[in-house]
């Protein structure tokens, strides 16, 4: 497994951060787990996780949505 990118930050929820910036992103032998910050309406984000840019679930809170990335590499 290696970890491309982690964004280390206190901020915890998904609004704190701007829609479009990547968090997090993990490699693990041909799969690729992506932690996306997306706008779902006009005044709330979401971590979107991607696994194999196929969009699998999401989460407001930045730890929330680390642990269930890395629990789809299992």
């Amino acid at each position: 497994m290696q970890v491309t990118q982690m964004t280390q930050t206190s901020q915890r929820h998904a609004d704190q951060f701007t829609d479009g910036t990547k968090v997090f992103e993990v490699t693990n032998n041909s799969h690729t787990i992506k932690v996306i910050v997306e706008a779902w309406n006009s005044n709330h984000n979401s971590f979107v996780i991607y696994y194999n840019d196929i969009k699998k679930t999401a989460s407001s809170n930045y730890p929330k949505a680390i642990g269930l990335a890395m629990l789809l590499l299992n």
